[in-house]
């Protein structure tokens, strides 16, 4: 908890895969389940264009946040 933890991969393919978290990280270990599209550059291009244009920029609000009603609990 309170450590971001990240990961690079270099695809060698165009494919479909599946990952899973592969450290125990905390609470919610079991549920980081991921997919990953390997695609070419103009297929990427296009989707996060797409993306854009439904107002999809990355960010979260706070009510996806798994940690917005923990404040004043006690483990």
């Amino acid at each position: 908890p309170g450590v971001t933890n990240s990961f690079q991969v270099t695809p060698q393919r165009e494919g479909l895969y599946q990952g899973k978290c592969a450290e125990l990280c905390g609470e919610y270990h079991s549920d980081m389940l991921f997919n990953v599209a390997v695609v070419d550059q103009e297929t990427y291009d296009a989707h996060m264009d797409e993306l854009r244009q439904a107002g999809q920029t990355g960010r979260l609000g706070e009510e996806f946040s798994r940690q917005h009603n923990t404040e004043g609990m006690q483990g």
